[in-house]
């Protein structure tokens, strides 16, 4: 027989079962059984999860998060997981009987992130005279923002004429369909224009 408890808490209703064992002339024991609050988890990596657990507190718990990591036997544990990938983690309780138990399996996606790169050509720029030229090399984004000096431009391909001389600021973000980004920032110098003297 299955008794169900439904317990409000902080407006967020939590749904508990307790699988009740009647064995003949034998006390009852009541089969523990797993309630939490999420069955699925996604992002990006590192992807950081704290597994909230509503189960029995003095029950004993096993967390295998699949990923080679150790197993946990902490109450609502705290995981990073590094690798991008599809995770079933396994959690499994019971009783100090050890002879009634529940699992259940908690799906874990992970998404990759991509790389961002990109190579500055190797040259002498000059204030309103060179534009500097900027090669992308990032690899699994799909889309691509440039920032110049605090100034934004989209798209893989760009050239940016210098008007002032100076250190210029130039960073690249990478970002994939999964929402996931990653960042390069990188520096170059532009040089004064060389004055062009008149004969008179």
């Amino acid at each position: 027989m299955r008794i169900f408890c439904i317990r409000i808490i902080a407006s967020i209703y939590i749904l508990s079962v307790f699988e009740v064992n009647f064995i003949s002339g034998q006390e009852a024991h009541f089969t523990p059984v797993i309630s939490m609050d999420e069955k699925e988890f996604s992002g990006c990596r590192p992807l950081a999860i704290s597994f909230i657990n509503y189960g029995a507190p003095n029950l004993t718990y096993f967390w295998n998060f699949m990923d080679g990591s150790p197993v946990s036997n902490l109450y609502s544990p705290y995981h990073v997981y590094s690798t991008s990938g599809i995770y079933k983690v396994e959690m499994l309780t019971y009783d100090s009987l050890a002879s009634f138990s529940d699992t259940t399996i908690i799906k874990v996606t992970v998404f990759p992130i991509p790389r961002s790169e990109f190579v500055i050509v190797d040259k002498p720029y000059y204030e309103r005279a060179d534009s500097i030229q900027l090669v992308n090399v990032s690899t699994g984004a799909d889309l691509l923002y440039w920032t110049i000096n605090g100034d934004n431009f989209p798209g893989p391909k760009f050239q940016f004429l210098p008007d002032t001389s100076g250190m210029y600021t130039i960073s690249l973000v990478a970002e994939n369909t999964f929402g996931c980004r990653d960042t390069i920032v990188k520096t170059v110098e532009v040089l004064k224009s060389p004055v062009s003297l008149r004969k008179p």
